[in-house]
């Protein structure tokens, strides 16, 4: 992993020494958004996340509401977004978006780079609904759009974190680009053992999507295709990015013994060992189920 800047004793004064500004006491977030975001913690995802930040174990606690916070407000959107569609509509109160505009502002971390993320967030929520409203044609262009800002939340805390652990900003800005292929494999891999649960509740899933647009039997065909095309996507980023980046996401796939030994490899070596583990990740590529066609 890489060493950030901050010692854990600036991270807790800088997140938890602060009664912080008159802003946070005006966001008002629900018991049930606060138990969803909670529920992250749990997820084995989680964890691998925060090694491959370099997050320790202490420092985990000190972030916890910072990040159950900012997830509860994304999952108000979410919330808000799903009943909008219920009732025909896709656009919501954005109170969720000032309120994280004011919580990244607060920490410094509002610049350019993070209203654009937001930007797309809001773009996916809305785009989401669109499509399952028929306001917008499905299409492969369509689909692929809302998968590539799908995770939006998570390209805004990634960096988020990584910014008050006083990382390199090229290294932020690499994991970002890197990240962006692996999250839309992982969003797929999210649908995978929900499908079912999905056509039966009407809900929007990137299976769905391409059986609607290709059919059944060629829809699996082309989305395996796709998710290939994912993966030597990242490969092709890997090779873009510097050591620092590398051993980041290496963080996050191999053994904390295995670090020292790689941080000694030559970054051609470090290159060919990330691109085996993305194109043998069983993980972000389970099987796909039979698509059914919802004609």
């Amino acid at each position: 992993m890489v060493q950030a800047t901050a010692t854990a004793e600036e991270l807790r004064e800088r997140i938890l020494g602060l009664d912080g500004p008159g802003t946070w006491t005006s966001s008002r977030v629900s018991y049930l958004e606060s138990l969803k975001a909670s529920r992250v913690m749990f997820l084995e995802g989680y964890d691998s996340m925060l090694s491959m930040l370099g997050v320790t174990e202490d420092t985990a606690k000190v972030f916890e509401p910072l990040v159950i916070h900012f997830l509860a407000l994304v999952y108000q959107a979410d919330l808000a977004y799903e009943e909008a569609q219920l009732n025909g509509a896709f656009e919501v109160d954005l109170s969720w978006r000032r309120d994280m505009e004011e919580l990244l502002e607060s920490y410094g971390l509002l610049d350019q780079r993070g209203r654009e993320r937001l930007d797309d967030l809001q773009r996916y929520f809305e785009l989401e609904g669109q499509l399952l409203l028929g306001k917008v044609e499905v299409t492969e262009e369509s689909v692929y759009e809302v998968l590539s800002i799908r995770s939006s939340d998570i390209a805004l805390v990634t960096p988020l974190m990584l910014n008050l652990l006083g990382t390199d900003p090229r290294v932020v800005e690499e994991m970002v680009q890197v990240s962006k292929p692996l999250y839309m494999l992982w969003e797929i891999a999210d649908d995978v053992p929900s499908y079912a649960k999905d056509i039966a509740a009407g809900s929007y899933s990137t299976i769905r999507m391409y059986a609607r647009i290709f059919g059944a039997e060629r829809g699996r065909v082309k989305l395996e295709e796709f998710r290939s095309r994912l993966v030597e996507r990242a490969c092709a980023e890997i090779d873009r990015v510097s050591v620092p980046t590398m051993l980041l996401v290496l963080a996050s796939a191999v053994p904390d013994w295995l670090l020292p030994v790689l941080r000694k490899l030559p970054r051609p070596v470090l290159a060919r060992i990330l691109k085996t583990i993305a194109r043998q990740d069983k993980l972000g590529r389970p099987e796909l189920p039979v698509l059914i066609d919802e004609k």
